[in-house]
């Protein structure tokens, strides 16, 4: 072999290395570069996803939480209405019998109990309650006690189906439930 060729064979090694190296290079770029893209598609996938999030979000807030503005506080009176312990007492057994028979329950018996706690200007009364209805009946009374004004405040619930016997309809025998509750509001004394 002769320096010419030999210079030749190794030039001619070097290209092909030089060439392999580039295209080597190349192919490495080119998944690089198509990884990056793979990455890049994903985030703006994400972004675009919690960005319809946030607009959705955006529109039903006010809807939900309302606009909250000083005239909108809730002014309703919490507590009993009356002259006397008594007559307010009256009145929230008046105002729970209503509720129950409104949403469709039959009342059986109501007791109120006066809690005297010393000479404070609020007084707890209580009011135990039985009555009967659907489920349906129960749900809409205890909603409208809790929040209708003045507050009442559910402390004892016990449901159980009403005996069969008692119940005009057959069918309605297992939909109806007796309901024992006890319901607490608050008196204050005028001043």
């Amino acid at each position: 072999m002769t320096a010419a060729s030999a210079t030749g064979a190794t030039g001619s090694r070097q290209r092909l290395l030089a060439g392999g190296l580039f295209v080597a290079l190349v192919v490495v770029t080119a998944g690089a570069l198509l990884w990056a893209w793979q990455v890049y598609e994903v985030q703006q996938a994400e972004i675009s996803a919690k960005a319809e999030l946030l607009d959705s979000l955006k529109r039903h807030t006010p809807q939900r939480l309302g606009q909250a503005r000083p005239g909108d506080i809730d002014r309703r009176d919490p507590y009993l209405a009356g002259e006397s312990e008594t007559i307010a007492a009256a009145n929230m057994q008046r105002r729970i019998r209503g509720l129950v028979e409104t949403a469709g329950g039959q009342v059986f018996s109501s007791q109120l109990l006066m809690k005297s706690e010393g000479d404070t200007a609020d007084r707890r009364i209580e009011l135990q309650l039985v009555f009967e209805g659907r489920m349906e009946a129960v749900q809409a009374a205890l909603f409208e006690i809790e929040t209708g004004a003045p507050f009442g405040f559910v402390d004892e619930l016990a449901m159980a189906p009403a005996r069969s016997e008692q119940v005009g309809d057959p069918a309605e025998a297992g939909r109806v439930l007796r309901t024992t509750l006890t319901v607490s509001a608050y008196w204050r004394k005028p001043s």
